[in-house]
């Protein structure tokens, strides 16, 4: 890690020196070498206890929008994670460990009761302490486009204000990269499984840790780090986790079923079954404590390994794995380690003064949109040109056949339907390409916002607008290909492009805007592709063109008014056909009646685009009011996408 004393501002530090050498006095975990390193980071050691936590959950009734009863997953649970050392939550499946990392990290809503203190200070008069604590989750997300050392510096540019240099933040980067020996790998692309080749499990781990270690964190969570990892990796991990626990952090993590060379690398053990302590005590002291009420370590077996099958619920032996552990719980509660443990540790009781009134982000919202931006379009987008290829190739092809199918149309009778079925083509073709484009891609960005979002990475507005932005340029790329090639090669009126190409970008757009709306409401990139057809066929049916306007039933008008498919359909329908005169031959005309009934002329079908439009329905429309209609539904779609987003960050906020 970085030397702070290098900063080149050191007027805007949130704690006065004379409280953190308060701390470290006070803190009996901590040896005068880890003073040394604890003074040369510029950490701020942190104390966290909690006294008597208990955590409930409303659990989902019959009655739509109402809760049942409240269920306690966390049941009276207490204990400290100190300075300088590394405390493992273990438990089986529905144990309550990540809840109880979540609870204690403050990512858990539900009914709190008990205490939390950071350096015997109340949660919720903590902020400044709060702001020096980190979270690496259990899935190690992150843009597969980027290296290790990409994915680090965006999160030091992001996080670490500009009180510091840029030459500061690299500087720091290099030194956590050298810190979590993760240097070799540090020029390669994280990948995906199954999807691009990148770093080790182990690497991917480390490389979510140094992200959070940018903003130099006295205390830090970690879930399921060894997740995944086989025992040499996971091993390697552990001893990083070790060493940033000896520098003076305080580390926390919940862990599953650890080797013998992981369990012995820990401070502490928390052992949970049923949301209660089973042991709560030093490691070491583990295995002597269950010989002390009967439950020996056989010779030759990991004590982890023989501490959860003494937890575990057996179905097919209930009765008697319940009552194991309900013995188990009983006899810790009774024990002298219980009341040792809860009287062991004094507290620190040091006063927080809070100097820091700046934004929880590190940077401004304008700074944010544009580091987002950068890596949108220059580490996500032109990394992945098979993509950009294959969006082009779409483009191209179909135009070419939109193209092939109506070449140089003629002015014939036969041309006014191919006309209308080449414009309409058109339309549905741009639209429904934007929505599916969208509806692909931004599911999967969504896991990696809520992610970054919620260790304060940047706001939700810089996001969604960054990501408008950052598309821009291909919305308005590829239409315009798909208009330039299509346009000429049938023979639409060659001085009319203009506003053809105007209104086919904005239907493009507008289905982009609809699209990130699906994106963002659908759970997941299935049903986000399945909900399209629900969305689109709708507003294909009443465009003007599969059914008359002027037939709309009254109770689908709405679906007329909201369909962009319509407005684009009619604003293109009208400069095409506009000042069109149409030919036919003497079998296709129709004879002119008098009032009589006499026979006086013949003329053609349909004689001119006028009456092509007339027969549509649109001769009440200037094209003004589609472009109006259309701006107006992109601004919407737009605005109902933000309030979606911005709901769902506040609900995984909750939850998280």
């Amino acid at each position: 890690m970085a030397n702070n004393n290098n900063r080149d501002s050191d007027s805007d530090e949130d704690f006065p020196k004379k409280n953190v050498n308060k701390v470290i006095r006070r803190a009996s975990t901590i040896t005068e070498e880890m003073m040394e390193k604890i003074k040369a980071k510029d950490l701020y050691p942190i104390q966290l206890r909690f006294e008597n936590l208990k955590f409930s959950f409303p659990t989902p009734a019959p009655e739509k929008d109402k809760y049942g009863e409240w269920k306690t997953v966390i049941h009276n649970v207490t204990g400290s994670f100190e300075p300088g050392t590394i405390t493992a939550i273990m438990g089986s499946s529905g144990a309550g460990k990540t809840t109880l990392l979540n609870l204690l990290a403050g990512r858990a809503a539900g009914k709190i009761d008990g205490t939390v203190l950071y350096n015997g200070n109340a949660r919720d008069k903590s902020g400044p302490l709060m702001k020096h604590q980190a979270y690496v989750m259990q899935d190690d997300l992150m843009m597969r486009t980027c290296s290790a050392k990409e994915i680090i510096t965006f999160s030091a540019l992001l996080r670490i204000d500009d009180t510091h240099s840029l030459k500061y933040k690299l500087k720091l980067v290099k030194n956590i990269i050298e810190e979590l020996n993760i240097s070799d790998c540090q020029h390669t692309r994280v990948g995906e499984a199954g999807i691009m080749r990148g770093v080790s499990g182990g690497q991917r781990k480390r490389i979510a840790i140094g992200c959070e270690l940018v903003t130099n964190p006295s205390l830090l969570y970690l879930d399921e780090p060894t997740s995944g990892l086989d025992s040499f990796t996971a091993e390697h991990v552990m001893e990083a986790m070790g060493d940033l626990a000896h520098s003076g952090r305080t580390v926390v993590c919940t862990i599953h079923q650890p080797s013998s060379q992981i369990f012995n690398k820990l401070d502490r053990l928390i052992l949970l079954a049923r949301g209660r302590l089973v042991y709560y005590g030093p490691v070491n002291q583990a295995v002597a404590y269950f010989n002390s009420i009967g439950h020996p370590v056989p010779a030759f077996t990991n004590p982890p390994d023989h501490f959860m099958k003494l937890i575990y619920i057996d179905e097919t032996k209930r009765q008697e794995s319940e009552e194991r552990v309900t013995s188990l719980i009983e006899a810790y509660e009774q024990s002298d380690l219980s009341n040792k443990m809860k009287k062991e540790f004094e507290l620190y009781e040091v006063p927080i003064e809070d100097n820091d009134h700046h934004s929880s982000y590190g940077q401004p919202l304008f700074s944010q949109m544009k580091l987002l931006m950068h890596r949108g379009i220059f580490h996500q987008t032109f990394r992945e040109p098979l993509k950009i290829r294959a969006s082009l190739a779409q483009s191209i092809v179909l135009s070419l056949l939109v193209g092939l199918v109506y070449l140089q149309i003629s002015d014939d009778q036969q041309s006014v339907q191919d006309r209308q079925g080449a414009l309409f083509f058109v339309t549905v073709n741009q639209f429904l390409s934007a929505v599916v484009g969208q509806v692909n891609t931004f599911p999967s960005e969504r896991v990696l916002f809520y992610r970054e979002h919620a260790n304060n990475m940047y706001s939700m507005p810089d996001f969604f607008f960054a990501k408008i932005f950052a598309d821009l340029p291909f919305q308005l790329i590829y239409p315009t290909i798909f208009s330039i090639i299509s346009y000429f090669m049938v023979g639409f009126q060659s001085d009319r492009f203009a506003l053809f190409w105007f209104l086919v970008l904005l239907v493009a757009n507008v289905g982009a805007s609809m699209g990130l709306l699906v994106g963002i409401k659908a759970k997941d990139a299935t049903t986000a592709i399945s909900s399209v057809p629900l969305v689109v066929i709708p507003f294909m049916l009443f465009s003007g063109f599969l059914i008359n306007v002027d037939s709309t039933p009254p109770y689908f008008i709405w679906i007329e008014y909201l369909s962009p498919i319509k407005y684009c359909f009619q604003g293109i329908a009208i400069n095409e056909f506009t000042d069109l005169t149409f030919t036919c031959s003497n079998d296709q005309k129709v004879p002119i009646l008098d009032s009589n009934g006499t026979i006086v002329d013949y003329e053609c079908r349909v004689p001119d685009g006028a009456a092509v439009i007339d027969s549509l329905s649109f001769q009440d429309i200037e094209i003004y009011q589609d472009f109006v209609a259309l701006i107006i539904l992109y601004l919407g779609y737009r605005i109902l996408g933000f309030i979606a987003l911005l709901r769902q960050v506040r609900g995984t906020k909750a939850n998280a």
